[in-house]
């Protein structure tokens, strides 16, 4: 017996829904090619180089203090391995996470604020994700010369 039309085009959604799904489970993985890190008066940056653009997430944690950043679908693939800490950075160090993520974690001396962007190819630099913490502003006491 045949399919009737709307057998037909329900069967074919379905399967255009399932190549889907599977064509993403199978994409390349993002690899990380070099993660750099350094500290000064202007705060503290890590840049992380990656092989296409990433979907990324970036957090802080307490207790103890740290910053993890979440990249899906990625690989460690440098050959230098991590930076050693600078800064409120005490330690940086990477694990694997369900569904083939990578996540990276700064282990930090003190609570840090953080932002985050990823930029894009320019002349020699290929993608990056750029985290950054600000400096931290010392309060002063009423009546201190400022």
């Amino acid at each position: 017996m045949l399919a009737s039309p709307v057998q037909r085009t329900a069967s074919f959604l379905a399967l255009i829904g399932l190549l889907g799904a599977f064509s993403s489970a199978l994409a390349a993985p993002v690899r990380v090619t070099d993660v750099r890190l350094w500290s000064g008066p202007e705060g503290t940056r890590l840049v992380v180089d990656l092989s296409a653009p990433a979907r990324y997430e970036v957090f802080a944690v307490e207790n103890p203090d740290r910053i993890v950043i979440d990249l899906e679908n990625a690989d460690l693939a440098t050959a230098k391995g991590l930076p050693a800490g600078q800064g409120p950075v005490k330690a940086v160090r990477s694990g694997p996470q369900a569904d083939h993520g990578l996540r990276l974690v700064l282990d930090l001396s003190s609570p840090q604020k953080v932002k985050s962007c990823s930029v894009g190819p320019d002349g020699s630099a290929g993608h990056r994700l750029v985290v950054e913490l600000p400096p931290l502003v010392a309060a002063t006491s009423p009546g201190a010369p400022a």
